[in-house]
C-alpha cells in the first residue's frame, strides 16, 4: 500500500511541476503539544508543552483554485509531567524534536480588488486551506526537572534528584516512527503579486502510539499538536487559479436610466 501511495504522489508532484506553479513558503513560530493518554488512577498526569516550529512548504497548482500541499517541518513536541502526589513540586518537562513530512490537497481563494485606471482586478491577498495525512520521525529527546527517588527511601538518600539530559531511545520501547492526520490553512497578503508574508496555523493528530507494544496492560500515548508559524512565500509562474468573487463584498446596485 506504502509503494502505490509512493508512486501517486510522485506522479502529482510531477504533473504540478510540469504547470509551472509552484509557491514556496519558509516561517518560523511554536508548537503547543499535548500528550494524549489514560492516567486515570496514577497519581501524575500531562500538561501541554510548546517548542520550536519551522515549516518548509510548496504548493504546487494542479488545476483553478486546486494545489498540492506540501511541506516539511522541524518540530518540538513537548509536554510536561506533573506529579500529583506528595511528589507534586517535583515535574519533569520533555522536549522531544521530530522531523516530519506532510501531504495534502489543497484549495486557493484569492481576493483582489480594482484600482482606478486599470481594467483587470489586482490579487492583494489569498487564503490556502488543506487537510491530509503526516509521517515523523522521532530524532532526539531531551529531559529537564526532577525525580523522585522511589529505590533508596533511606535517610540518607535524597528525596528527589535533578536531571538535565538526552533522552537515552530503547529499540524495544520506543516508537520513532509517527503517523497522522494533519490540517490547516494559511492566509498571505501580496505586498507584490507574486509574493509576501503570511501567517499559518496546522494541526497535527497522530495515530500511532509512542510507544511499541513490548508489556502488557500498555497504555498508549499520542501527540496532538497546533502549529503556529509567520514567514515568507514567493509564488513562480503566476498566480493561476484568477480572481476569486469576495461573498462579503456586496454588489452595486445598478442605477435605472
Amino acid at each position: 500500500m506504502k509503494p502505490k501511495l509512493g508512486c501517486w504522489v510522485l506522479c502529482m508532484c510531477i504533473y504540478a511541476a510540469s504547470s509551472a506553479q509552484i509557491s514556496l513558503g519558509l516561517g518560523g513560530g511554536f508548537l503547543s503539544n499535548q500528550l494524549l493518554s489514560n492516567l486515570s488512577g496514577r497519581p501524575e498526569k500531562y500538561a501541554a508543552g510548546y517548542g520550536l516550529f519551522v515549516p518548509l512548504s510548496a504548493d504546487l497548482h494542479l488545476c483553478k483554485h486546486f494545489y498540492l500541499d506540501l511541506a516539511v517541518s522541524y518540530a518540538q513536541k513537548s509536554y510536561m509531567l506533573d506529579r500529583t502526589d506528595s511528589f507534586m513540586t517535583l515535574n519533569t518537562h520533555y522536549r522531544n524534536e521530530y522531523l516530519q513530512l506532510q501531504v495534502a490537497p489543497a484549495y486557493s481563494y484569492l481576493f483582489c480588488h480594482q484600482p482606478q485606471g486599470r481594467v483587470s482586478p489586482v490579487p492583494w491577498a489569498r487564503l490556502i486551506v488543506f487537510a491530509g495525512a503526516y509521517g515523523a520521525y522521532w530524532a532526539a529527546g531531551h529531559l529537564t526537572g526532577a525525580v523522585p527517588n522511589l529505590i533508596n527511601t533511606a535517610v540518607a538518600f535524597p528525596s528527589y534528584s535533578y536531571i538535565d539530559q538526552a533522552y537515552s531511545f530503547d529499540p524495544r520501547r520506543d516508537n520513532r516512527w509517527e503517523w497522522g492526520l494533519q490540517a490547516g490553512f494559511s492566509f498571505q497578503y501580496l505586498v507584490s503579486p507574486d509574493s509576501g508574508p503570511f501567517l499559518a496555523m496546522r494541526f497535527y493528530q497522530g495515530e500511532t502510539d509512542q510507544q511499541k507494544a513490548y508489556m502488557q496492560d500498555q497504555v498508549p500515548r499520542y501527540n496532538r499538536s497546533f502549529g503556529f508559524a509567520f514567514g515568507l512565500i514567493k509564488s513562480f509562474g503566476g498566480l493561476k487559479e484568477g480572481c476569486s468573487h469576495c461573498p462579503f463584498k456586496k454588489k452595486k446596485k445598478q442605477k435605472k436610466s
